[in-house]
C-alpha cells in the first residue's frame, strides 16, 4: 500500500489543517508544539512528502518520519512508502586503513 506522509501523519490520530493546497500544520509528534509542525505533501525526490517543526527542530522527509516516530527502520520504510529500498554499499561503509585515525 503506497502512503504519503499525511497519510501516515493521520493513522497516528492526528488531525492536520490544510494551510494551503500543499501544505498542511497540526501538532508535533515529537515535541507536543500544536501549530508549529509542517507537512509538505508532493515534496520530496519521490513526492510523498517532507515535514519540518519550527518548535523542536525536526525535519525530514517521508522515510525520516516513519523512522523516527514509527521506529521503523530505512527498508520497513521504505516498503510502508510503496518504494523499494536502495541497496547498500557495503564498501564504501567501511573503513579502509588510510582512513582510520592513528594515534
Amino acid at each position: 500500500m503506497t502512503q504519503d506522509i499525511l497519510s501516515i501523519y493521520q493513522d497516528m490520530g492526528l488531525t492536520p489543517k490544510m494551510k494551503t493546497a500543499t501544505e498542511y500544520a497540526g501538532p508535533c509528534p515529537s515535541c507536543g508544539g500544536r501549530d508549529r509542525f509542517c507537512m509538505f505533501v508532493g515534496q520530496g525526490k519521490d513526492g510523498s512528502g517532507r515535514y519540518m517543526c519550527r518548535g523542536c527542530g525536526m525535519h525530514g522527509d517521508a522515510i525520516q518520519f516513519l523512522r523516527e516516530f514509527r521506529g521503523l527502520g530505512y527498508r520497513d520504510a521504505c516498503r510502508a512508502l510503496g518504494m523499494t529500498p536502495a541497496p547498500v554499499d557495503r564498501k564504501s561503509t567501511r573503513l579502509n586503513s588510510s582512513h582510520r585515525i592513528r594515534s
